[in-house]
């Protein structure tokens, strides 16, 4: 039987946890079922998809879609969802500890360790204690590319919907790094997600230096994953995403386990190569 928290979805604005409510992102109620989910999320996906929209709306449109395909991807999928509901219960009610949710299959089969894990083999903790790990996992990342790219002077610049991002300039580069994480991530947020860095790097892109990019996606589970690195390995490897003017590098990261691929053409940039370095990925 599915744990459902005690209470209603409330409004967005008011709700101060620290955890995504897909219920609210979906407009449903914690009760709703899997056939209403989905009408939700055909409503929605009508409303925002960005090829339903034009100019400036396209970008707000694109983060929207992520989030809603997110969503959906937690709250149809059972297994998950009762996982999501256990969650929201123990920030809802932190005395009260839910039984564990046996680990999703590990769908990456390619292990690139960018750097040791203490701990690692140990059994697996309460959802707060796993939280708190990655976030100081990924904190001591960002830290460990701004040590990196001290040249370039790399500091953080805000981007809506990203946990950190990091700019630096050279006389003759310009770089920049940012790091998301998702609970799932599959095919249809991926794409999502590849429209948004496009429109992200038409944004931050230096029209005289050299441009170095750099994405970090974090995930907690990876569905259908030889489709995510094709796509993602395709988008990188655009030509006008190999070229000085314009490389792009995007490294996907297990946040469980800190294994991690990179996708993209390594340049022989000694900026990019050092912040690249510091994720962990080997030249």
């Amino acid at each position: 039987m599915r744990v459902s928290p005690a209470s209603s979805a409330e409004p967005m604005e008011s709700r101060k946890s620290g955890t995504k409510d897909h219920y609210i992102t979906l407009g449903v109620g914690p009760e709703a079922t899997t056939s209403e989910i989905k009408k939700a999320y055909r409503a929605l996906a009508q409303r925002f998809h960005p090829d339903h929209v034009q100019g400036q709306e396209t970008i707000t449109a694109s983060e929207k879609m992520i989030l809603i395909n997110e969503a959906f991807s937690v709250l149809s999928d059972e297994r998950r969802r009762e996982a999501f509901d256990r969650e929201l219960l123990l920030e809802r009610n932190p005395t009260q500890i839910p039984l564990a949710t046996p680990p999703a299959s590990n769908d990456w089969e390619i292990p690139v360790a960018p750097m040791s894990r203490p701990g690692a083999g140990k059994p697996r903790q309460n959802l707060d204690v796993d939280k708190s790990i990655s976030q100081d996992f990924f904190e001591k990342i960002k830290l460990q590319v701004m040590q990196a790219g001290e040249s370039a002077k790399m500091k953080d610049e805000s981007e809506p919907g990203w946990v950190w991002s990091l700019q630096g300039k050279t006389w003759g580069g310009n770089y920049w790094v940012a790091l998301r994480i998702f609970p799932v991530l599959n095919p249809n947020i991926t794409r999502e997600l590849l429209k948004q860095i496009n429109a992200l790097m038409s944004k931050r892109r230096s029209g005289w230096k050299n441009n170095a990019f750099v994405f970090v996606l974090g995930f907690e589970s990876l569905q259908e994953s030889d489709t995510v690195l094709k796509l993602i390995r395709t988008f990188c490897l655009r030509e006008e995403y190999c070229v000085p003017r314009n490389m792009l590098n995007v490294l996907v990261m297990d946040a469980a386990q800190h294994r991690s691929i990179v996708c993209g053409k390594r340049a022989g940039d000694e900026v990019l190569q050092a912040l690249l370095g510091a994720l962990g990925a080997s030249a």
